[in-house]
């Protein structure tokens, strides 16, 4: 795909400039979220505006279908490294909820390992979330896992407080500082039992996902510890 385009708008990243696409000649989602699989072939050029270089790595959307149902769509797009080749996928679905507003569901962002940290995630991210606002999107949603658990967290979603989810949720988290409490200082363990007593309160008193990211300690980075490889349902509402 070549360089970014000249005038490219950059965000900050560790001390270093991102670039990231301009997305405003791309239609809103109100003109093509709704369809059938006949117009599946018509869905993929119009999504092929977002095969552009974020940050160090490339958008290629590979497949787009429309739900069975039509309310909205998938869209599945490989990232690859104008050096390297493919080194991650992207997932996501787009939709229309019961009340007719658009939710996004970041279905799978998933990178090999050497390719993570290098800034494509947040410059995709604000690129999309840009699109999404002008698009009129309510909502976007994940399932975080994995390194995931962390890097969501530390992107600002917060809980989604749905009850069966939020109870998920707070037990894999709780799980987990259960997990890692007895390797912990005794400074940070207090953190901890603070943290669970939190949880067994009412949820306007639970901490943020972002605000466990960040905890620090005696362990510099108690808050990657206990995030990486939880599983918790995120949301963030634009």
């Amino acid at each position: 795909m070549g360089e970014p385009p000249a005038g490219t708008p950059a965000i900050p990243i560790r001390g270093r400039k991102l670039h990231t696409p301009d997305l405003s000649a791309m239609p809103t989602l109100d003109n093509f979220i709704r369809g059938s699989a006949a117009d599946d072939g018509k869905l993929k050029a119009t999504l092929s505006a977002l095969n552009q270089r974020y940050g160090p790595y490339d958008v290629h959307i590979a497949q787009a279908n429309y739900l069975p149902d039509g309310s909205g769509f998938k869209l599945y797009a490989s990232v690859r490294d104008p050096d390297k080749g493919m080194i991650g996928i992207l997932e996501r679905k787009i939709y229309h909820d019961e009340q007719g507003r658009i939710v996004v569901h970041n279905t799978v962002m998933d990178l090999d390992d050497e390719a993570t940290g290098k800034g494509f995630a947040t410059a995709f991210n604000s690129a999309m979330e840009s699109y999404y606002r002008r698009s009129g999107v309510d909502r976007v949603t994940v399932f975080a896992t994995d390194d995931g658990g962390y890097a969501w967290a530390r992107a600002g979603y917060d809980f989604d407080l749905r009850p069966e989810r939020i109870e998920s949720s707070v037990s894999s988290i709780t799980t987990k500082i259960r997990a890692i409490y007895d390797s912990c200082s005794p400074a940070d363990r207090s953190q901890l039992d603070d943290l669970l007593r939190r949880f067994e309160g009412r949820t306007i008193g639970y901490p943020t996902p972002n605000e466990l990211a960040s905890l620090t300690g005696d362990d510099r980075e108690l808050g990657r510890t206990l995030m990486k490889g939880t599983a918790w349902y995120g949301v963030r509402v634009l």
